[in-house]
């Protein structure tokens, strides 16, 4: 790739010297807005970990830092593969340099948008906000419209799903900085016009509208692709230059590996310095890469032969589209509603279940199929007997109406396994179809597959909406709607361990620290709380700034510690359960937790399994105190707990919780982290494309994440001293609420 001739140097704790070029420095970071991240911190484990001190600046700086290690290495290990160069004019070469600039804006900029305390008040932020005649105003639908200002006609804005402070971020960056980023074109315009990154042919290049440069002609656009790539907004459509910068998308902001993560996992461990896993970053960015797919929308296909293939998507969603798969292959189909399924004598395959409450039903025209099954149940009713040679195990007709079933290890014996699927819902999946071996199918109707498909020697017959191979199909057509490449980022091989280890080493973080019982009372209960109610009232004697959009520039953390001691010391809570609160944040003298981990919620509700632990909360959740504080930001809820559930706690504990004052909850879902595996991609030393799935020592990591959302914290204030009566009391009161739910859980949560 090309080099940026004037850098300056930043040292890092983490990973050394940095060098970004002036322009940035000038035009970008050296601004009011990129400095206050030295005051923002990076997250609330500093009041765990006291030399954890890092703030957004430096992250940002780190993820610029790796997105220059990926972004290379994308780039050289794309241009390795010769098959992708049809005809090209020379100044396409621009495209690259071009997207590596615009790639390293975002990176720097990508969390300009975070609010004081980063993640702890940046849902305050979207509902205080107002537009321009003072009402409250939706930032969703304000970045949506800018976005489709500067993109006319792009359908897949409609797909906006990001975080808070990626969706503030975005629209400043695109309402405020556009001077700044225009001036940082102007800089490096010489520069780029005289460094092509690389010589030869370039993907499809007569495929261009328009001739890419490095200039402002196309800043509209370009400005579109910086707020994608924090958003993680793909692009959708044929058209190649797009595709290409969907692996830029990735880098920043994607499902699972991307630089953002990958900085904050090993600058939160280093910064810490708590004992976690090391990952080897520079083996894991060498080995990012390219991986192409083709796919094909709306097509017919006679007979088409596919051989040690991979198919990531086969999906029909037309009611009266036949399609047949026949031959080896590996997968799992999602069949919906009414279709219309033949498994053809001799197939076999290793399960056919309900899901969703779907049933089956024979066709009109089918004969009774038998079969050579381990397991077969109709109606509930387990199918053991077998007649004929060799033996064979069949389904009642039931006169062709609905039926339960389950069906495994099986092989259809003789005639077809003709049927219908049913579900009284009108959406969704109604029937599951796994197959591992030899199999030849029919579906008339919608169906799609579960995840990725293993094609070992197949025959593909008949219309389907949409097939999607992985590797590279057309060849030197040029792509249109109906038959294009699309490119995601992928790993070679020798990524392979560390993908584990970044893994794991972020799932320590959030189970042991972000979720730790004093961090979470910090991060989720004081710091919201008490800011929403300092800085919603203005106190006379400090700068009203609000916590909003428009106010943004001016907010860091110094600030709102600021406003909180200034309206705590002139006496605005005194003598209320604010001033408590404030005592707390201040001293950090907080309140005393019930339990120390997620780990002992587990061990003091044991008895209660796990898919009935959501009633504790929901129940909780209906006892709040009715006069004082309650927060409900972000989907996440903390508060006060009635004085009749705690009397209650305490009639059961015999006098022994009288010294208990209150009784605050707090969620505390732990995010653990499972791979997408039709998003994360394998590359063997001979091209071979795998998904994660298809690799046994990573199928764990692409499981379904386990449900966490039912944990929670609570705390307690007591007015006892006596560190051996404070012993006693956690006990008593850890019994009662153990005693109080069991009997709830029992009675079927009935009272």
């Amino acid at each position: 790739m090309f080099d940026f001739p004037e850098v300056k140097l930043f040292m890092d704790a983490v990973h050394g010297y940095i060098k970004v070029p002036k322009c940035f420095v000038n035009h970008l970071i050296d601004t009011e807005m990129f400095q206050r991240l030295r005051n923002i911190d990076q997250t609330g484990m500093r009041i765990l970990y006291p030399n954890a001190k890092h703030d957004r600046f430096s992250h940002s700086l780190g993820v610029y830092h790796l997105g220059c290690k990926a972004a290379d290495m994308l780039l050289e290990n794309f241009f390795h593969e010769d098959y992708w160069k049809i005809s090209s004019d020379n100044s396409s070469l621009t495209f690259w340099a071009k997207n590596k600039v615009l790639f390293l804006i975002a990176c720097l900029l990508h969390d300009i948008g975070h609010a004081p305390f980063s993640h702890a008040l940046e849902s305050i932020v979207l509902v205080n906000s107002r537009g321009a005649n003072g009402e409250p105003t939706n930032l969703n639908e304000r970045l949506a419209e800018e976005l489709r200002r500067l993109e006319a006609g792009s359908e897949d804005i409609e797909r906006l799903d990001a975080a808070p402070h990626e969706i503030i971020g975005a629209l400043y960056i695109l309402t405020h900085m556009r001077p700044a980023i225009e001036k940082v074109f102007d800089d490096l315009a010489d520069l780029l016009e005289k460094q092509h990154p690389l010589t030869g042919n370039i993907l499809y290049a007569e495929h261009y509208s328009n001739t890419p440069r490095i200039d402002k002609s196309d800043l509209d656009s370009d400005m579109a692709f910086i707020a994608r790539m924090i958003l993680g907004l793909r692009y959708t459509g044929f058209q190649p230059e797009k595709q290409i910068r969907n692996c830029f998308i990735e880098l920043l902001n994607g499902g699972n590996f991307d630089v953002d993560k990958l900085d904050y996992v090993i600058r939160d461990t280093e910064m810490s310095g708590i004992c976690n896993i090391k990952i080897d970053i520079e083996r894991l960015l060498s080995a990012v890469c390219i991986v192409p797919k083709t796919r094909y929308v709306d097509r017919l296909y006679e007979d088409v032969h596919l051989k040690n293939r991979g198919i990531f998507l086969l999906m029909n969603n037309n009611q009266e589209n036949c399609f047949r798969i026949s031959g080896r292959f590996r997968g799992t189909l999602l069949l919906k509603k009414d279709a219309d399924v033949r498994i053809r004598q001799g197939s076999t395959f290793l399960s056919l279940q309900s899901v969703d409450h779907g049933k089956i039903s024979y066709a009109e025209d089918a004969e009774p199929a038998r079969f050579q099954a381990a397991f077969l149940m109709q109606d509930g009713r387990i199918i053991d007997q077998t007649s004929g040679n060799p033996p064979y195990k069949s389904l009642d007709f039931k006169n062709r109406v609905p039926f339960d079933y389950r069906i495994e290890n099986a092989k259809v014996e003789s005639e077809d396994f003709h049927f219908v699927v049913h579900t009284d819902s009108s959406m969704g999946n109604a029937a599951e179809l796994q197959v591992n071996g030899l199999c030849d199918i029919e579906i008339k109707g919608k169906f799609r597959t579960k995840s990725s498909m293993k094609i070992f020697d197949v025959q593909l017959t008949g219309q389907t909406h949409e097939l999607v191979l992985l590797g590279e199909m057309i060849e030197k057509r040029i792509p249109d709607k109906n038959a294009y490449n699309e490119f995601s980022v992928g790993f070679k091989k020798q990524a392979i361990n560390v993908i584990a280890n970044v893994l794991e080493a972020r799932d320590y973080l959030y189970l042991w620290i972000y979720a730790h019982h004093k961090v979470t009372y910090y991060a989720n209960f004081l710091i919201p709380l008490i800011s929403r109610e300092v800085l919603s009232k203005a106190s006379g004697v400090f700068p009203p700034w609000r916590l909003d959009f428009e106010n943004l520039e001016r907010l860091d953390d110094s600030y709102v510690w600021t406003a909180i001691k200034v309206a705590y010391a002139a006496g605005n809570f005194a003598d209320s359960e604010w001033g408590r609160l404030c005592e707390d944040l201040l001293s950090r003298k907080y309140r005393l937790s019930l339990y120390k981990s997620l780990a002992e919620f587990d061990l003091l509700f044991e008895a209660i399994p796990l898919d009935k632990r959501h009633k504790i909360k929901q129940y909780l959740l209906t006892q709040r105190h009715p006069s004082l504080p309650w927060l409900d930001d972000r989907g996440a809820e903390a508060g006060y707990l009635s004085s009749e559930l705690l009397d209650e706690l305490k009639h059961r504990a015999n006098g022994e919780l009288d010294g208990i004052a209150d009784l605050v909850y707090v969620d505390a879902c732990y995010k653990s982290k499972r791979l997408k595996a039709n998003e994360t991609f394998i590359v063997a030393s001979d091209g071979t494309v795998a998904l994660l799935d298809e690799i046994p020592l990573l199928a764990d990591w692409t499981a379904i994440s386990t449900d966490t959302s039912y944990y929670f914290y609570l705390y307690y204030r007591t007015v006892s001293t006596d560190v051996r009566q404070k012993e006693k009391e956690a006990s008593a009161l850890r019994g009662a609420i153990r005693e109080f739910f069991v009997e709830r859980h029992l009675s079927g949560w009935s009272s």
